[in-house]
């Protein structure tokens, strides 16, 4: 049994009702689950997503279901976490993660500096 069916079990969907949110056969998505049909990168990132699981995961390159849903929700934490951003404090960001080590270190006691005073 390979992870695609293993994580559609978990969710305690039935083949019919994971063919109607893809907008596809009862017959396909056992074909998917059984390795007989190919998923298409589309059909993979909207099982992921449907399942709430890796694309990884899906593929069979691990078997810990609790990580990638832990991967999950972290990832979906920096999103939340992202969008929450003033623009300045992105660019910020995007500016800081560029530099080399040691300037982000000089970065780092300019900003301790700043906070002080």
């Amino acid at each position: 049994m390979n992870n695609i069916k293993n994580a559609r079990l978990q969710t305690g969907l039935t083949q019919e009702q994971v063919a109607i949110k893809l907008n596809t056969s009862r017959a396909a998505v056992s074909m998917y689950e059984n390795g007989k049909l190919e998923a298409n990168y589309n059909i993979l990132k909207r099982l992921a997503s449907l399942y709430k699981v890796t694309i990884d995961y899906l593929l069979d390159n691990t078997d810990n279901l609790a990580s990638t849903q832990q991967l999950m929700a972290l990832n979906q934490a920096k999103e939340v976490f992202l969008q929450s951003l003033k623009p300045v404090e992105k660019q910020i960001i995007d500016n800081m993660l560029i530099l080399s080590e040691f300037k982000k270190y000089q970065l780092l006691g300019y900003t301790e500096n700043l906070a002080k005073a």
